[in-house]
């Protein structure tokens, strides 16, 4: 439950190989105008691929594309409160149509 309760604290999820043997996820939600959860992306990769440092450094990038789905998907800003800061490098990923 702790692990749970961090997770929906920082807007993001990871599997640790919980669901699939060998198999790492990093998640996050995607919310709509309100804040409300409508949907969730993850990147998925193998676990000897998916180290720690590796699962922290994309989960950044999951949980600003789901910022950007959000936005897309309804035509609205996600709450600034709920939006993900802008990473360190000042680096903001792009989503584009297909």
């Amino acid at each position: 439950m702790r692990l749970m309760r961090e997770y929906a604290a920082n807007g993001y999820a990871f599997d640790l190989e919980e669901n699939e043997d060998r198999i790492r996820r990093a998640a996050a939600p995607v919310r709509d105008a309100t804040g409300a959860i409508k949907a969730a992306i993850s990147v998925s990769g193998a676990a000897h691929y998916m180290s720690d440092a590796r699962m922290r450094a994309l989960v950044e990038d999951v949980r600003q594309t789901a910022d950007q789905i959000g936005r897309a998907w309804v035509g609205k800003r996600v709450p600034k409160e709920k939006e993900t800061p802008a990473r360190p490098d000042n680096r903001r990923l792009v989503c584009m149509p297909r």
